[in-house]
């Protein structure tokens, strides 16, 4: 199949000025100036707008999709508090539902890759919400890396959640690899793949983190967890074990390429060190370490590390929301509150939203526009009231000005997005759905934040 997306403004990619790039079966195959049509091509119209790659999400929760504005005015623990009751009820309709959601605002913000980081444990004897989950993404079209995590250590033995959440190890690792069997496809070309992925080193035990590093080591998947999101957090992990979070991660020897870690907010200036000697990745979520006040990450000191630096939306229950533009939007202006002179340019903020995660998911055919990478698109609308004034530069009038939905988005060459409207789903049954999940899942009762 031929796909040309024809008559931009401006193509983001490291070669000459271009308007145009012609993909064929999947692929780019040649980026330029007034590339024209042959017999059975399908042309995207770009006049008036921008293209970039597609942004690329390299941390979320989907799940969270149905928990929004819960404990507002509480930090990391207080908030995880008051969300394991409704997060008990989660299954696989609820996975479904929340997946949907997440999904449609992602390729409505250009994001065409997503991880997603799903740690409950699965009713005993209920189909596992995962397989809900990837039929949800693949329904919708985007390209899922499904993050299976688990939870061992329950908060009456110093862990965070509620025993019902949580799996023994041997219980995890058997799930794992049977939905790495069943859902990890390694094709360039997939739209599904599995990762490792314990929630947090204060959540589970050692023999959990080994063996699904292991897991992932003999299977070719990629391993992830949260680390050092929050203050108390550090210190809770220091008092469990002795050892500062990343410390820890090292003794268990999970660190180094395949491996990318959630949040990475309180780093020292060893951590960091370590991070880019290990090649081990990061995935920043500045909206949700504000919304919880966890702070702000050291990005101008990770990137000028070396270190792999992607970009997360986080769970709604923590962002609120799952654009990934306003979440690129937000990680340049947050790395300038110490200055202009610590913070991004626009291009680096889109790199990192695009290349950085792709590269972070052990993907350099991802993120970006180059001649063989993946034909995953955003084609972004520069003629409406939102980018008045920005051509001059229309590309980092992108994160400067406010963040609007895409025009089109293409996964693997394929649209998913065509003129502002998801092309698999409406967003009102969408909506409808997950409304229905939620009065079935009596989560509705409001909790003072």
């Amino acid at each position: 199949m031929s796909v040309l997306v024809s008559g931009a403004e401006a193509v983001l990619w490291d070669g000459p000025s271009a308007d145009s790039l012609l993909v064929e079966d999947g692929v780019v195959t040649a980026v330029g100036t007034g590339l024209t049509a042959g017999p059975g091509t399908t042309v995207v119209d770009a006049r008036g707008a921008v293209v970039v790659p597609g942004l690329v999400n390299a941390h979320h929760h989907m799940f969270q999709s149905l928990t929004r504005v819960r404990g507002q005015d509480r930090p990391l623990f207080g908030w995880l508090a008051e969300l394991w009751p409704l997060f008990s009820k989660h299954d696989g309709a609820w996975q479904e539902a929340a997946t949907a959601v997440a999904v449609a605002e992602l390729l409505l913000s250009g994001c065409t890759t997503s991880v997603d980081h799903h740690y409950l444990a699965p009713t005993p004897g209920a189909p596992d919400p995962v397989d809900a989950q990837v039929a949800a993404a693949r329904r919708l079209g985007i390209r899922l890396v499904s993050a299976v995590g688990s939870m061992d250590v329950d908060d009456a033995h110093g862990g965070l959640a509620p025993a019902a959440l949580c799996e023994n190890s041997e219980q995890y690792l058997a799930r794992l690899s049977e939905l790495a069997d069943r859902h990890h496809d390694p094709d360039p070309s997939s739209l599904t793949r599995v990762a490792a992925a314990p929630c947090h080193p204060l959540a589970v035990t050692a023999d959990l983190v080994r063996g699904a590093h292991e897991i992932a080591r003999t299977r070719g998947l990629g391993f992830h967890t949260h680390l050092a999101e929050a203050r108390d957090e550090e210190a809770a992990t220091v008092r469990a074990t002795g050892l500062r979070p990343l410390d820890l991660l090292a003794e268990l020897g999970v660190l180094g390429p395949g491996t990318w870690l959630a949040h990475c907010v309180h780093l020292s200036d060893d951590d960091i060190a370590t991070l880019a000697a290990t090649g081990t990745a990061v995935a920043l979520c500045p909206s949700s370490n504000l919304r919880l006040g966890s702070g702000i990450a050291r990005v101008r000191d990770l990137v000028d590390a070396g270190v792999t630096v992607g970009l997360g939306v986080d769970g709604a229950a923590s962002n609120d929301g799952g654009s990934a533009l306003a979440e690129a939007r937000q990680l340049l202006l947050v790395s300038r509150a110490g200055g202009v002179e610590q913070g991004l340019t626009a291009r680096e903020a889109l790199q990192v939203a695009t290349a950085g995660g792709a590269r972070a998911l052990g993907r350099t055919d991802l993120g970006t526009i180059a001649l063989g990478a993946r034909a995953d698109l955003a084609v972004f609308d520069v003629t409406g009231l939102h980018a008045v004034g920005t051509e001059a530069d229309p590309l980092a009038g992108l994160l400067l000005s406010p963040p609007a939905t895409a025009r089109h988005v293409l996964v693997e060459g394929q649209a998913v997005v065509r003129d502002h409207a998801l092309v698999h789903a409406d967003p009102m049954e969408l909506a409808a759905q997950a409304r229905t999940a939620i009065a079935r899942s009596r989560i509705t009762t409001h909790t003072p934040g």
